[in-house]
């Protein structure tokens, strides 16, 4: 399988994007200093959501950010993203991120393991799909996504990667005798997808960075 994703985030002025952290030292007219912020900087923030998918959900929130000191403040930041999320529909969501930069900003090490517990509704295949086609499925999906990149220039790196994706326990829920598109293509209760990759990255922020708004990351991946 062949794929090209390519996503960029970027701010040409930082003023227009503000964090509680900017928004205090604007109040108070105060710079910061490398020297007093705080090597881990994290944040647990509980919250409620709704979507179409999910219906009412509730999640906690988990950030860490590894700052470098002083001495190397040219080195990149390490990051750490969690949560854990409960709907109304009973979906179970856990992602886990990670970025990780070593030797100077010569080597990063990406992760990307998600486990979703996420019964849905589906309606088939084709655009005459009715409300009367609904499927309810159930599934379990695991992701496990690596990958480990070098630099080749200044803010530029190439790396390889492994990307496995199983999906199991896959069941229709409250099945009736009326023939559905899950029973008609014989629906395995298993998928598994598992390949290399090829990853190449643009990203300029170092710890100097204060805010995570102000940076700039570029990456392409090919599967």
């Amino acid at each position: 399988m062949l794929g090209a994703y390519l996503n960029g985030a970027g701010q040409t002025n930082e003023s227009k994007q503000l964090d509680l952290y900017d928004l205090s030292l604007q109040l108070f007219k105060s710079k910061p200093k490398l020297d007093n912020i705080k090597k881990i900087e994290s944040s647990i923030v509980p919250a409620i959501g709704f979507s179409m998918q999910t219906n009412w959900a509730a999640s906690v929130n988990a950030n860490f950010l590894i700052r470098r000191d002083a001495a190397h403040f040219e080195d990149k930041n390490n990051t750490i993203l969690t949560s854990l999320t409960y709907t109304i529909n009973n979906q179970f969501m856990v992602p886990l991120q990670s970025n990780w930069w070593f030797k100077g900003n010569k080597w990063n090490i990406n992760t990307d393991w998600r486990f979703l517990k996420y019964p849905s509704i589906t309606y088939g295949l084709g655009a005459r799909s009715r409300l009367t086609d609904a499927n309810y499925i159930d599934y379990r999906y695991l992701k496990l996504h690596q990958t480990i990149s070098h630099s080749i220039a200044k803010n530029l790196y190439a790396g390889v990667g492994l990307y496995y994706d199983y999906i199991y326990n896959i069941q229709e829920l409250n099945p009736t005798t009326k023939l559905s598109s899950f029973k008609k293509y014989d629906s395995s209760t298993t998928e598994k997808a598992v390949g290399p990759v090829f990853k190449l990255l643009f990203d300029d922020h170092t710890s100097r960075s204060i805010s995570l708004s102000s940076r700039t990351s570029i990456w392409c991946i090919l599967i």
